[in-house]
């Protein structure tokens, strides 16, 4: 085989492998779902799809156990009254309700284990893991994420926060190629939150140093994404005035050489994780303990309005 093909070759492989963004969070594309490998090496335990309709999430996620997985997917154009099959009805409805029920379950016992370990740490009656949200707890009681702008960013932020208070597992967010724009705008998100005075050109560099196959994903496009100036906007008053929700202690500060932390976290993924790529889409990771007693936080003012059956 010839150096070019053999260097085509090793390029898409590279594509099927997910990067890692911070010390719990991996990125990548859909087919990162049957790399069971991987996905118990790496413990992952959560997963959000971006931008993947969710009929097609359902179909691809119906082998999980809503036991062993918890799978959200961030999806503005859901409607559940879109006319299809009889099978695709069931499926994706059935895949709501479990893995909605996990999500809702799994907040309330994160929730419960602060105001436990924290009885006195505020003043205020504000309940304790409402502090590091950005929208009250009870808004996660929904699986399918249809809010835009600078909504989604509070939402996909706050779902990340409330999977690393878990201490359950770590999280893989996925698009279907793993290269698309919404993908790579709530990453940078991600950045900002954990990363108050990183600029959005010194998040979005770090992001392609990690996938250089972002090549599609300028500047100009993302930064003029709905409602991402606008989150940057808040977080930057939040640094300064001391307003909005505490960010989680995290591990996840850029390197002065991004592109030298990049090629490290690459070569810490394995030639074992490439050739773990099956056509199997099912996957189990172990178990989720949820505790299904646990009580909800306290009732909280609602401050957004809500879809049925979504949140957004």
């Amino acid at each position: 085989m010839s150096f070019h093909n053999q260097f085509a070759v090793a390029a898409c492989k590279n594509q099927l492998i997910p990067q890692q963004l911070t010390n719990d969070v991996f990125f990548g594309p859909l087919n990162s779902l049957s790399q069971h490998s991987f996905l118990q090496s790496h413990n992952i335990k959560f997963f959000i799809a971006v931008g993947i309709p969710t009929k097609r999430v359902a179909q691809y996620c119906s082998g999980m156990s809503a036991e062993h997985s918890l799978v959200v997917n961030f999806d503005s154009a859901f409607n559940p009254h879109t006319p299809a099959s009889a099978s695709e009805t069931t499926t994706t409805s059935l895949y709501c309700q479990t893995q909605s029920k996990s999500l809702a379950l799994l907040t309330a016992k994160v929730s419960a284990g602060m105001e436990t370990t924290y009885p006195s740490r505020s003043l205020t009656p504000q309940p304790e893991l409402d502090q590091s949200l950005y929208l009250p707890a009870p808004t996660y009681n929904c699986n399918v994420v249809t809010a835009q702008g600078v909504d989604k960013f509070k939402i996909f932020n706050d779902l990340l926060t409330i999977f690393k208070l878990s201490n359950a597992g770590n999280v893989l967010v996925f698009s279907s190629s793993g290269n698309e724009r919404d993908l790579a705008t709530v990453l940078i998100s991600h950045i900002l939150h954990t990363n108050p005075s990183t600029s959005l050109m010194e998040a979005l560099q770090y992001i392609k140093s990690l996938r250089p196959s972002l090549t599609q994903c300028q500047p100009e496009s993302l930064f003029w994404s709905e409602g991402l100036t606008e989150f940057k906007d808040i977080l930057k008053s939040r640094s300064i005035f001391g307003t909005g929700p505490m960010a989680p202690p995290t591990n996840a500060v850029l390197s002065p050489n991004a592109v030298c932390l990049a090629t490290k976290r690459r070569n810490d993924i394995t030639s074992d994780d490439e050739d773990d790529y099956s056509d199997s889409t099912n996957v189990t990771t172990g178990s989720i303990q949820v505790d299904r007693s646990a009580s909800g936080t306290p009732k909280a003012r609602r401050i957004a309005t809500y879809q049925s059956g979504t949140i957004g």
